[in-house]
């Protein structure tokens, strides 16, 4: 099995059939296609999950709570991204293109 098609199934909530792996694999949250705006492909919102999906999934639920203000959660969405990048300098990269695509175009998903 390629690692393309190991991902794709992980993806889709399937299982290994290697027990140990699996019960590790149980116990790491998914994404569930987390990051990314609800218009945006669920492959390509995938893709963007697998190194932030914890900052991602808060952001979201930042984003339909809005119990802070756009701003906040965004500026928050940004420290998560960057302590889950530590000292990865293409990852920190990434972390700040995520950042400034939701300040520019997170004013479409705000409340959705």
């Amino acid at each position: 099995m390629s690692y393309q098609d190991l991902r794709g199934k992980l993806a889709d909530g399937g299982k290994l059939d290697v027990p140990e792996v699996d019960k590790e694999i149980e116990a790491v949250p998914t994404c569930d296609g987390a990051c990314g705006p609800w218009w945006l492909r669920r492959s390509v919102r995938v893709e963007l999950s697998v190194h932030f999906c914890d900052s991602c999934a808060a952001h979201d639920a930042d984003y339909e709570e809005q119990s802070i203000t756009r701003k906040q959660a965004d500026k928050k969405f940004l420290s998560s991204m960057l302590q889950q990048a530590g000292d990865d300098r293409r990852l920190r990269r990434w972390a700040y293109i995520f950042y400034y695509s939701v300040r520019v175009g997170g004013i479409f998903s705000w409340g959705k």
